[in-house]
């Protein structure tokens, strides 16, 4: 198993190009003849399913978001429509609008979500300022005002880290530490203290 990891890349080139060159082959090979009923059918299938299946396995699993499997879709079927002759293709008209429909589908569950967010943000703010005297801490702060209103999820997670980087990058700067800080330094083995009161 650890051969197959190391040399995803070199597998998932072997397997398209073998996908990509049997479907060429297919149709610019002149002594196949007649072409079979349903072979642009069997062409899309392999272009739109097999090709972002390959993608899912081999690149996209446990390192990017499955949202990207529609935009694979979709240049699989940009690719099928250039190889496979137009006269076989035009039966199938279809298939572009079960694409569109999916892409419209997804567009509008991240549409629902973002409202969904945007309708608890008040909420979230709420929580997140009445909790200053209990948390000082920002990013402890948010973390506790968004569990209150959300389920804990690896997403909330990233959004936290670049919310916290954000904040101390831009906002923290101006406050000034409510502790004085004393260093001293020993000049026999030059050890420095740092003393916090």
């Amino acid at each position: 198993m650890t051969f197959f990891s190391k040399n995803k890349w070199l597998w998932f080139t072997v397997i398209l190009a073998f996908v990509l060159g049997s479907n060429l082959l297919i149709y610019r090979l002149e002594s196949i003849g007649p072409f079979p009923m349903g072979i642009a059918l069997g062409t899309l299938f392999y272009f739109i399913i097999t090709v972002s299946l390959l993608v899912y396995f081999f690149i996209i699993r446990k390192c990017y978001s499955i949202k990207y499997i529609l935009p694979v879709m979709i240049a699989g079927y940009g690719a099928a429509v250039l190889i496979i002759p137009h006269g076989l293709l035009s039966t199938y008209f279809f298939v572009k609008y079960i694409l569109l429909a999916g892409e419209v589908a997804f567009f509008l569950l991240e549409l629902y979500v973002v409202c969904k967010l945007v309708a608890k943000l008040p909420k979230i703010n709420k929580s997140f300022r009445t909790d200053e005297s209990q948390i000082p801490t920002f990013p402890f702060r948010m973390k506790q005002a968004w569990d209150q209103h959300f389920q804990p999820s690896r997403v909330q997670d990233v959004f936290f880290s670049d919310m916290t980087m954000v904040y101390f990058s831009l906002f923290s700067w101006r406050k000034k530490s409510a502790k004085p800080i004393f260093v001293s330094m020993n000049h026999r083995n030059s050890f420095m203290h740092l003393l916090l009161k």
